[in-house]
């Protein structure tokens, strides 16, 4: 009979297996970058080209064609990317954004105390004001950390423009 314990811990320390670089899954093709489905990105920065540990998760709807535009939340197809990033750009774009939630705050108080005090001369200029910071507001709450220019989306293949150059260098060339 075997009289170790099953619910021991373990003796030895696991060996971690990191999933390596494949040239398959992610190539250059010129100025074009091209990602498989599940492929790993090298870890460098798509704005800055800088090598970075940090990576955000982006969920984007590529329409396609003019027709599917008009109903792309529907017909559009669904892009779910962990993309590197470094840590300053990220930390511009959180500062971005609360910078907008504020706005549209201050935009949406405004507007409603113009609507309170309507009989004033100037409540128009400062009602229009007040849309403007709202809706700056909440383009700056709604914008992504990283503008991806999607050239197209296939089954299981996305093609990026405009990637930066060092991000491109590290990537093997289409064959």
């Amino acid at each position: 009979m075997d009289e170790t314990n099953p619910y021991a811990p373990p003796t030895t320390a696991p060996e971690l297996v990191q999933e390596k670089f494949e040239d398959g899954r992610v190539w250059r093709d010129g100025q074009l970058m091209v990602i498989r489905s599940g492929a790993a990105i090298p870890q460098r920065c798509f704005v800055t080209g800088k090598p970075t540990n940090t990576s955000v998760d982006i969920s984007l709807t590529w329409p396609g064609p003019f027709p599917h535009r008009l109903f792309s939340d529907w017909l559009g197809r669904k892009v779910k990317l962990s993309v590197p990033i470094n840590p300053a750009v990220y930390r511009d774009h959180v500062r971005a954004v609360n910078f907008g939630f504020a706005r549209l705050i201050f935009g949406i108080t405004l507007v409603g105390c113009t609507l309170m005090l309507w009989g004033m001369s100037i409540s128009w200029i400062t009602l229009m004001f007040g849309a403007l910071l709202i809706i700056t507001g909440f383009y700056s709450c709604s914008r992504q950390p990283i503008a991806l220019n999607i050239l197209r989306v296939e089954d299981d293949l996305l093609i990026l423009r405009d990637v930066h150059q060092d991000c491109l260098a590290e990537l093997p060339p289409w064959k």
